[in-house]
């Protein structure tokens, strides 16, 4: 959109980031990501994660046991689709214990045949192989649908 000098000016008069705003704009949602995290006694984790439509890109997911109680933790992300309907992926373990400090896996994705309407991750405290506790992770909605 082209603007008059005398119309531009006054648009920079009232709010004074004319020049900043549009691409600033731009660049969010050409880069747009969403982060989701569960953080409780006994398991912390997060995923984050670049929208498109139908994928989730250049993703990561971490996870760290919190309890000191030998129990084992993991993380997975669970993905809503525009439908209703929820995809879970494999969980991803963490064995080393309160003192091995986070685990992570980067370079994830996620491709899909249904539109993605965001995600979440989910948290899991075991003992030995018998699931103790599950937490969800916030809600993060897809820009991009």
């Amino acid at each position: 959109m082209k603007l008059s000098p005398a119309l531009g000016a006054a648009a920079l008069a009232l709010t004074g980031t004319m020049a900043l705003a549009a691409p600033a704009q731009a660049d969010v949602h050409a880069q747009a990501v969403g982060r989701s995290d569960v953080c409780t006694h006994g398991v912390c984790g997060s995923g984050t994660f670049t929208w498109g439509a139908y994928s989730l890109s250049r993703g990561s997911l971490s996870v760290k046991d919190t309890g000191c109680d030998a129990q084992r933790v993991a993380i997975r992300l669970a993905v809503k689709h525009t439908d209703g309907t929820w995809e879970y992926g494999a969980r991803r373990w963490n064995d080393s214990g309160c003192h091995g400090g986070y685990r992570a896996w980067y370079n994830l994705s996620w491709n899909d045949s249904k539109k993605i309407a965001g995600f979440r991750v989910i948290g899991y405290k075991f003992s030995s192989f018998t699931l103790r506790a599950s937490y969800t992770g916030n809600y993060v909605d897809n820009p991009r649908t």
